[in-house]
């Protein structure tokens, strides 16, 4: 990963008013995809735009995937296929519909994969296993999402590879009085797991579910992993190469805070919960974890203890555990902000974050490397007075990287950018 470099930051989108909400995919020859929504006139109103990256070429220009239709997400396993899930309106309520691009083929059609018309479905995510399967999960609506009687459900379904989609089921049999903000992880062998925020009047309960190969989802239970409790915040997750899974979690008690984790695996259960970063004052913010595919995992997270907020990490091995939390960018007079990390199959790791100082915002990354840690960080876009919404990396198996974010400002309409790491 030492020799890489990135290259410069592209507008990736042609639409002529407004593009936003990439998604993105990486794979092992190190090709780059991308997917965003745009704005549309009438009678559609929103399309759905592609474009790609290949080494040595570049990228080969943007393209419409769908039409009325927006919100793309992508997953992909590692052959190089991908699946995509989007979002249409029809008869009043939102659907979701999938398609799914085959390796040396490209896009084929798009199929519904949830057939409830009572209400909207939304909150999507998606994940895929080494065979090409894929772990769709999201929110139902029992009625008009406008209506405070409208209650939520959570349902998943399952593509087979080769076979296609079955039929969607209900992974949580209570009901919600609000939209779920849903998280979901599909490790390799196809174990996946999802958690979710259930609302009993303003109180979050924490909520998750586990697929097992051959045996479908579980009961829906209360997230008690050992060291999770009063305070905590919701968990990311990253999953393992063996269908295990690391959960992170805050816990935020004025004036300290912590920052934890807990490791699931099959047939064995919680393990201990372990320390990963503490604060005398201050709290934790926006988080996100990412494991090898030999076990070890980097968390990335941001701290406010007054002045400006700083993007930190911490890396674990296995056996030994967390090491000692560090600050991975140096700048003492821009705030950073929801920093986002990848990993390869040494270990190394691509960090990446937004950072503002009030006038203007811009993109930086770090990279970490085995044995020798956190590089100085790079400006990987400098935006000038633009606004940069939801920047968020990939890493290849070998190292590469594909980051990507929309960006706006006062007289330009939102648009889709890229950077590659090669």
């Amino acid at each position: 990963m030492g020799t890489r470099t990135w290259g410069p930051a592209e507008r990736v989108d042609a639409a002529p008013v407004g593009a936003y909400g990439p998604s993105i995919a990486i794979d092992t020859d190190d090709n780059a995809y991308i997917v965003w929504s745009q704005l549309a006139g009438p009678p559609d109103y929103f399309h759905i735009g592609f474009n790609r990256f290949v080494p040595g070429q570049g990228w080969s220009g943007a393209e419409i995937l769908q039409t009325g239709a927006d919100d793309p997400v992508i997953a992909m396993d590692p052959a190089g296929n991908m699946m995509m899930l989007f979002r249409k309106v029809g008869g009043g309520n939102t659907n979701i519909w999938a398609s799914e691009f085959v390796a040396g083929q490209g896009w084929g059609g798009r199929q519904l994969i949830e057939d409830n018309d009572a209400g909207g479905a939304g909150g999507y995510r998606l994940g895929m296993d080494a065979d090409g399967n894929a772990i769709a999960v999201w929110h139902q609506a029992d009625g008009p999402e406008e209506l405070n009687s409208t209650r939520y459900t959570v349902w998943a379904n399952r593509f087979v590879a080769g076979q296609g989609w079955g039929n969607p089921e209900r992974i949580f049999p209570g009901e919600m009085n609000n939209e779920a903000y849903i998280k979901l992880e599909v490790a390799p062998s196809g174990d996946a797991y999802a958690v979710w925020i259930e609302y009993y009047v303003s109180n979050p309960v924490y909520m998750w579910n586990r697929y097992i190969p051959g045996q479908g989802w579980g009961t829906a239970e209360i997230f008690e992993a050992p060291g999770f409790g009063g305070g905590s915040g919701f968990p990311d997750i990253a999953a393992g190469p063996a269908g295990d899974a690391m959960f992170l979690w805050r816990k935020n008690q004025d004036p300290s805070a912590e920052l934890w984790s807990n490791r699931f695996v099959p047939g064995q259960g919680w393990g201990t919960a372990e320390l990963v970063a503490t604060l005398a004052q201050g709290e934790f913010q926006s988080r996100q974890i990412a494991v090898s595919p030999a076990g070890d995992a980097v968390a990335v997270f941001r701290i406010y203890a007054g002045g400006w907020p700083y993007a930190l990490a911490n890396h674990y091995i296995p056996g030994q555990g967390w090491g000692m939390a560090g600050i991975i960018e140096t700048d003492d007079m821009a705030a950073a902000d929801a920093p986002t990390v990848g990993i390869d199959a040494a270990g190394g790791a691509v960090a990446v974050w937004e950072m503002s100082d009030g006038s203007s915002t811009y993109v930086r990354s770090s990279r970490f490397t085995p044995g020798h840690g956190w590089g100085a960080p790079e400006v990987i876009r400098s935006s000038g007075p633009k606004n940069v919404i939801a920047a968020r990396v990939v890493v290849s198996p070998s190292g590469s990287a594909i980051a990507a974010w929309s960006e706006t400002g006062e007289e330009v309409n939102e648009q889709v950018w890229a950077v590659v790491l090669q």
